[in-house]
């Protein structure tokens, strides 16, 4: 009787997914990759105890419910954003009459451009009026469940929500993502929970701009074509296609991460000629779709296939889609985006400022996927830096065209948190003081997120600021040379910057008082200014009775804080459950070395 058998593994550089379950020896089962060893490894026979793979998933999907718990106590309830208000119009027709008009300009706000017909349509990307259908729906079918005043507006409250969807989603995949390259499940959450609270994604889960959503269907996109590297099926490739098809269909400019995205899908499969035209077929077919579908959508409503009726807008969208292109207005864009005090990257989002050296790190163990991560965020950062459009972003919280690709930034601080037996952190570098460091800029970057999901914010602070720039209080009645002084002060002048204004505006008693008239319609409608600007703060003003908002705020946070709880506990179990298999494989080998022995000594 031969012993049981060996197996080695002969990589040098080790296969190209390491589980996060792995210890200092993992043992290959049949389809999975472990991590590589460079000794024999028992392969003793099937464990009695519960496999850990689909923990992950569980963890994610709990994380998720809890974020998602979080943010719907914080979001307004309202569409306030003129951008938001014409996507959501069309969602309105869409499901009311059957096509994509809008309504005439709401208080001077232009909600739609003239195109065929003279008919008013939306100049955005219909992807996010299309995702909002069946939140719509749903709003529709509650709202025989509570007074007429209020019914009426219920669908615009339920469609409201999709923001936060689009951040609870991202986050849960920004765990899964984060478990492909090498991190810990402990620090796939911290980065998870990390881009939901102290990054402008907690900001922009609460207001009604496309920007979350297209950054969670570029993340599903590259979270599938990284498994499918790993585990090859020939769905995935198609879903990751069709996830980019979706990105374009919100917002056509990330048209340009699209080449990346489709080179790293058939690069990465190595010398596989028949794979390699998999991926690309699956991640072309939808795409090419998809643009056809743009394109007669964009015929029907504005004549030409190419025309989105974006450059049909007032002055500020004219000045927006025909910046200045020259060396110096692209450096402009860059620092704008990056490090300008009222709009950059690294005051809204502290944490950033570790990616380039983790990148470095990260470089040397998967290089693949960090060139993609770099290639779409320098795409990004460069495409919105004056080039294919003016790099501002209008009136919103921080650098809002990166918005899309911070999943893929935080993906690059993987190394500070990889699994045990796995950590590339060079010997010098002292890895307890750079997650120490991590958590002090978490810390500021949920501050810097406070007071814009307490009041509407940039809006309130900005203004707040025209009487010093405009006689006319209303913006739409200001000189855009007036408007255009405003801008360049709160962005370039430390001291006029949203994050110091927005804190100032919370000493102001002004604005936690509420007005004095208020029509019950008016909280889905237009909304309230009112600190806390939150939904069940907006009811509680209109008349709403407290106590089923105080029962729906109590259920909101007990489902949120148990489902983080349960979302720990269960990623720590599988710690214990490792260390179990491993006393039982140390054991196999013990026995295996002693049949060895005992076939020699027979032998002899």
């Amino acid at each position: 009787m031969s012993p049981p058998a060996l197996i080695t593994t002969d990589d040098p550089d080790g296969p190209e997914y390491v589980s996060q379950w792995s210890v200092e020896t993992v043992y290959e089962e049949p389809g999975e990759i472990g991590e590589a060893v460079r000794q024999p490894a028992y392969r003793s026979s099937p464990s009695p105890l519960p496999s850990p793979s689909r923990r992950p998933l569980a963890v994610a999907a709990l994380l998720g419910v809890a974020i998602l718990a979080l943010l719907l106590l914080l979001i307004p309830g309202s569409v306030m954003e003129s951008d938001g208000q014409s996507m959501l119009q069309v969602t309105r027709s869409l499901v009311e009459r059957g096509d994509v008009t809008v309504s005439a300009p709401r208080y001077g706000e232009l909600i739609g451009v003239q195109g065929v017909g003279g008919r008013l349509y939306s100049k955005y990307g219909p992807g996010q009026s299309i995702a909002a259908i069946p939140l719509w729906l749903v709003g529709r079918a509650l709202a025989s469940l509570v007074p007429p005043s209020f019914g009426a507006e219920l669908p615009v409250m339920a469609a409201s929500t999709l923001p936060a969807i689009a951040v609870a989603l991202s986050a849960a995949l920004l765990l899964l993502t984060a478990l492909e390259l090498g991190a810990s499940l402990g620090g796939a959450i911290a980065l998870a929970l990390v881009y939901s609270v102290a990054t402008p994604a907690l900001v922009y889960a609460t207001q009604w701009f496309s920007e979350p959503l297209t950054g969670c269907v570029l993340l599903a996109a590259f979270y599938l074509l990284l498994r499918d590297r790993r585990l090859p099926t020939w769905w995935g490739p198609l879903a990751a296609g069709a996830a980019t098809a979706c990105a374009v269909a919100t917002r056509s400019e990330v048209l340009v991460l699209m080449p990346a995205m489709v080179v790293y899908a058939v690069l990465s499969t190595g010398p596989q000629p028949g794979r390699r035209r998999q991926r690309l077929l699956g991640m072309l077919v939808p795409l090419v779709m998809t643009l056809a579908a743009l394109g007669f959508y964009n015929l029907a409503r504005f004549g030409s296939p190419l025309e989105t009726g974006y450059s049909y807008g007032d002055v500020f969208a004219y000045r927006d889609t025909h910046p200045t292109h020259s060396l110096d207005s692209f450096v402009q864009g860059v620092y704008g985006l990056v490090l300008s005090p009222g709009k950059g990257l690294l005051e809204y989002a502290p944490v950033m400022a570790l990616a380039p050296f983790a990148a470095v790190i990260l470089w040397a163990r998967r290089r693949a996927e960090t060139a993609l991560l770099l290639a779409l965020i320098g795409l990004q950062v460069a495409g919105h830096a004056n080039l294919l459009i003016s790099w501002l972003g209008g009136w919103s919280w921080g650098p809002r065209f990166l918005v899309p690709v911070l999943p893929f930034m935080m993906l690059l601080l993987v190394p500070l948190f990889e699994a045990r037996g796995q950590l590339h952190w060079p010997p010098r570098w002292n890895l307890s003081r750079a997650r120490g460091l991590f958590a002090v800029l978490a810390l500021a970057g949920v501050l810097v997120q406070l007071p814009a999901v307490v009041i509407h914010e940039p809006h309130i602070y900005l203004y707040d600021q025209f009487p010093l720039y405009c006689a006319h209080r209303d913006v739409n009645h200001c000189p855009s040379t007036d408007q255009a002084r405003l801008e360049h002060d709160y962005v370039y002048a430390p001291t006029h910057s949203p994050i110091v204004g927005s804190w100032a505006l919370l000493f102001d008693h002004n604005t936690w008082t509420p007005q004095t008239r208020m029509e019950p319609d008016r909280v889905a409608r237009q909304g309230v200014v009112a600190a806390p600007h939150t939904w069940w703060r907006l009811l509680s003003l209109q008349g709403a009775p407290t106590p089923p908002l105080v029962i729906a705020c109590v259920l909101l946070g007990l489902l949120s804080a148990l489902s983080l709880t349960l979302a720990l506990r269960i990623g720590r179990a599988p710690q214990a459950l490792v260390a179990m298999q491993a006393k039982t494989e140390s054991a196999a080998h013990w026995l295996h070395r002693e049949w060895e022995t005992v076939e020699r000594q027979g032998a002899s």
